[in-house]
């Protein structure tokens, strides 16, 4: 029989020692916030200040609203430089699981779907995708870049930021991702470490491809069909050059499922925003029910064969962005009843920190025993996935709700003498 007080006990001894590295050269209110949000967030496997505030379970004494207006004062009243070393800890703690000289750097962006709020701080209007039917609502943009690790491509995000659109500050998307942008490059320089972007079709814009081939910054975009581009030195259309191309590279790709051939081909282009380097334009043919190729630009070198599937393969990887995304919403993130843009953030950085303690998790998932007793508790319906976020919170969560006690015992909190009155005896 599984002894689950055992499993719990591990469980909570993980979690509370990766949230002191998290919090590691903090002030004490803070460590036990990371250690509170982390613990909470993770056993509830949910956002809500309510539902982390009753997984922390506190004294008899302490009712339940008081708890979660510690959480949101705390959380409104976070310390810039408090979090700026929360993150520089986090990113110490990343780099351990990223290759050694390239990194593979999803860039996407989500939204937080608030239809039906009314009150929250500069509220704007953002296209709902998670909706069959294109439809505009209520909500918040979130500019994310995730990296994959380096043993099981799993995202860990180094840049997640939300913003509006109605902001005063807001200057354009293009500018928030530019931000982004440069925030992961510069992070990565610090460990001699170099980036490649991989993006969808949204960021088919000169503004990013320009600079990242004057920049000489590596990146793998899908162009859109529409686009111009220097071939021969003559301008053409797009969509004319790809269907010139025949596909002459065979090989399979995992494509909506299925394991499916189709035939690769790639030519040197140039760009018309910026003409001093040659880019490679690589066509897959066989994918579309229309038979229109699907096309990629990018600025690794392309020689051979290997390298055309390596410039497929890495696009095709940036499918797990969507999964991680998932994921992420699965903790209730969108309906998180925080009023401000800043309370959004920090709530968003201690579900970055959750999510990147899932990461540490199924990077040992083949070695460590909690990490294959904590898989087994998932009950997975597939033997084999591509991304395991979902599965291991969903393990955790199964083993956290046997806890019948919170950390507030495993936490190094003051106590103090009752205050007394002072009082004349008449």
């Amino acid at each position: 029989m599984t002894n689950y007080t055992t499993d719990t006990y591990q469980i909570k001894r993980d979690i509370l020692h990766f949230s002191n590295k998290m919090s590691n050269c903090t002030r004490k209110p803070t460590q036990k916030l990371c250690q509170d949000m982390c613990y909470g967030i993770l056993s509830a496997r949910n956002c809500f200040l309510s539902a982390v505030a009753r997984q922390l379970k506190e004294t008899e004494s302490t009712k339940l609203n008081n708890t979660v207006d510690r959480l949101s004062n705390n959380l409104s009243k976070l310390d810039k430089e408090e979090i700026q070393k929360i993150k520089e800890n986090y990113f110490k703690e990343v780099t351990k699981y990223l290759p050694e000289d390239y990194v593979v750097v999803l860039n996407d962006d989500t939204e937080l779907n608030k239809e039906y709020s009314k009150k929250l701080e500069d509220l704007c209007v953002i296209k709902d995708a998670s909706s069959q039917v294109d439809r505009l609502v209520n909500g918040y943009m979130v500019c994310e870049y995730a990296a994959l690790s380096k043993d099981s491509k799993t995202p860990i995000s180094l840049y997640s930021k939300v913003y509006s659109t109605s902001s005063r500050t807001f200057i354009s998307e293009n500018h928030e991702t530019l931000i982004g942008e440069n925030e992961v490059i510069n992070l990565l320089e610090k460990t001699k470490r170099k980036p490649i972007f991989v993006r969808d079709r949204g960021y088919d814009a000169n503004e990013y491809l320009a600079r990242d081939i004057k920049d000489d910054i590596k990146f793998v975009t899908r162009l859109k069909k529409n686009r111009s581009l220097l071939f021969k030195d003559k301008s053409r259309l797009l969509k004319d050059v790809a269907l010139s191309r025949k596909g002459k590279i065979a090989t399979k790709l995992m494509y909506r499922g299925n394991n499916t051939e189709c035939y690769v081909s790639y030519t040197k282009v140039k760009l018309p925003a910026y003409k001093e380097k040659e880019v490679t334009l690589v066509t897959i043919h066989g994918l579309s029910d229309d038979d229109f190729p699907m096309m990629l630009l990018t600025n690794i070198d392309v020689k051979n064969k290997e390298s055309a599937e390596y410039i497929v393969r890495l696009y095709f990887l940036r499918w797990r962005v969507e999964e991680y995304f998932k994921a992420k919403k699965a903790f209730n993130w969108e309906n998180s009843l925080l009023r401000t843009i800043d309370s959004m953030n920090n709530l968003n950085l201690f579900l970055t920190l959750s999510m990147f303690y899932l990461t540490t998790i199924i990077e040992k998932m083949n070695t460590n025993l909690l990490s294959i007793i904590i898989l087994e508790k998932a009950n997975l319906l597939k033997d084999k996935l591509l991304v395991y976020l979902s599965a291991i919170s969903t393990g955790v969560f199964e083993i956290l709700k046997y806890a019948k006690s919170g950390i507030r015992k495993w936490q190094d909190i003051e106590s103090r003498d009752k205050y007394r009155q002072l009082c004349l005896k008449l």
